[in-house]
C-alpha cells in the first residue's frame, strides 16, 4: 500500500484509488465497497482481518491520522465505553456531555425515567456549574 504526496490517492492492487471523506473519516471504494483507510492501513500492518463487532481507535482522537502507532484494535463496548466516559460526566442521574456536530456541551438531568434538557453551554465547567446548580435547587 502506499499514498501519493498529496495524501489524496492510495495504491491499491497495482492502481491508484481516489481517497474520499466522509463523516471526516477518509475512506476508498473497492469493488464498490467504501472502507475507511484506518481500516486498511490496520489490517494491511498487523496482516489480519477485523471481525465484525470490532474497531479500529484513533488514540489521538484525529480521524485523519492514520499512522499505524495512532491505531488501536477495540471491541465495540470498549471503543463506546472509551468516547462515552472521555466525554461526559455524569451527576446524581444528570449529565454533562460533548455534542460533536454543534461543538457545544449539553446538560440534562433525568428523573422518573423522563430526560430534562437544561440547556446547551461552550465549557465543560460551565455545564458542570449549571448541573449542579439545578441540584442545589432541587434539594431545598
Amino acid at each position: 500500500m502506499e499514498i501519493n504526496r498529496k495524501g489524496n490517492y492510495i495504491f491499491i492492487n497495482d492502481k491508484w484509488i481516489k481517497i474520499n471523506v466522509y463523516n471526516g473519516y477518509e475512506h476508498v471504494r473497492i469493488n464498490g465497497k467504501r472502507i475507511t483507510v484506518h481500516r486498511l492501513v490496520y489490517e494491511t500492518f498487523h496482516q489480519v482481518c477485523i471481525l465484525p463487532g470490532n474497531h479500529i481507535h484513533h488514540k489521538d482522537e484525529n480521524k485523519k491520522n492514520n499512522n499505524i502507532d495512532n491505531l488501536e484494535l477495540l471491541s465495540e463496548s470498549e471503543h463506546k465505553r472509551l468516547h462515552f466516559m472521555g466525554n461526559q460526566i455524569a451527576f446524581k442521574g444528570g449529565s454533562v456531555r460533548w455534542h460533536k456536530r454543534i461543538k457545544k456541551w449539553i446538560v440534562s438531568v433525568c428523573s422518573n425515567y423522563k430526560s430534562t434538557h437544561l440547556g446547551y453551554y461552550n465549557s465543560k465547567e460551565e455545564g458542570q456549574q449549571i448541573l449542579n446548580n439545578y441540584y442545589s435547587v432541587d434539594e431545598k
